[in-house]
């Protein structure tokens, strides 16, 4: 059972947060900041974009460190012919035969015009993502979390800092979710609207000894 799973069944009682990494294999910086916050910071778990160009480092790491947990953070090309189906159904199947296990959960990356993207596609999505997680058996994230946050870095580290215990103090009993997106300040291959500088300040934040000290001393698991 991988740790995604054993934290949703967690007790109603606890205070549980699953801290997400979205796009591993987007790009070496979003790898390299990824498997930082993985290996020295507070992230639980980590979402696979498998079509990426980058997915090799990503295969590298896991072979070398299979503890560490996996989703698949999917990809869809709205311009392709191929139905939403297909396309989410062959990424499901990629990543069992590179990964040789199933993806812990699932979720779907947005792209740089969010709004334009989900006002065109998103009931549709959620309807084929409903079909894969039943026909595959898999989780959908968010789907039994009590509530979900979605970090992001802000002008400088200190208040970064502040938005990151600003959600520590929000958490309810149950299960609790943060999608993050670490990354790299040196990342030329990135395109995406939410910059490598910003990145490389979640990394800075999501592995500062002041924030694992803050989980443990709330007794946050």
């Amino acid at each position: 059972m991988t740790f995604y799973l054993d934290s949703v069944k967690a007790e109603k009682e606890q205070k549980k947060l699953i801290i997400c990494a979205d796009d591993f294999g987007y790009s070496p910086g979003v790898n390299k900041g990824i498997i930082k916050t993985l290996k020295k910071g507070v992230v639980s778990t980590a979402g696979v974009m498998i079509n990426s160009s980058f997915l090799k480092p990503v295969l590298t790491f896991y072979q070398q460190n299979p503890v560490y947990d996996l989703g698949l953070h999917l990809t869809l090309n709205l311009s392709e012919k191929r139905p939403l189906l297909d396309q989410l159904r062959e990424q499901v199947i990629k990543f069992e035969r590179l990964f040789k296990q199933k993806p812990s959960h699932l979720s779907v990356h947005c792209p740089k015009k969010k709004a334009d993207f989900l006002k065109k596609a998103g009931s549709k999505i959620g309807f084929c993502l409903k079909i894969i997680s039943k026909k595959y058996q898999l989780y959908i994230r968010g789907e039994k979390s009590r509530k979900s946050f979605s970090f992001r870095a802000v002008k400088d580290v200190e208040q970064t800092k502040e938005a990151f215990k600003n959600i520590i103090g929000r958490l309810t009993k149950g299960i609790n979710e943060m999608i993050v997106h670490p990354g790299e300040q040196n990342d030329s291959e990135l395109n995406s609207s939410y910059s490598a500088f910003l990145r490389q300040m979640e990394t800075k934040v999501l592995t500062s000894k002041e924030m694992i000290e803050i989980l443990k001393r709330e007794k946050i698991r």
